[in-house]
C-alpha cells in the first residue's frame, strides 16, 4: 500500500528555506525530500523526547 499524500501550507519564506537546503543536497534533494526529512526528524524527537507515544503500524486507518 502506498503511503498517503499529505499536504503541508507553509509561509513562502519556509518554501525559500527548503529550497536552498535541497540545493545543499544534506537533507534531500526536492523540496519535499527535505521537508520530509525535517518532519520525519521532528517526529523522532518528539518520540524520544516521550512527547507522543511510540506505536506499531497496522492494518487499521492512519486518519485523524
Amino acid at each position: 500500500m502506498a503511503n498517503d499524500p499529505v499536504e503541508i501550507r507553509l509561509p513562502l519564506v519556509m518554501h525559500k528555506y527548503l529550497e536552498e537546503l535541497a540545493c545543499l543536497g544534506a537533507f534531500g534533494s526536492t523540496k519535499t525530500a527535505v521537508a520530509r526529512s525535517f518532519i520525519e526528524q521532528g517526529v523522532q524527537k518528539a518520540l524520544a523526547d516521550e512527547l507522543i507515544e511510540k506505536r506499531s503500524i497496522s492494518a487499521e486507518s492512519t486518519d485523524g
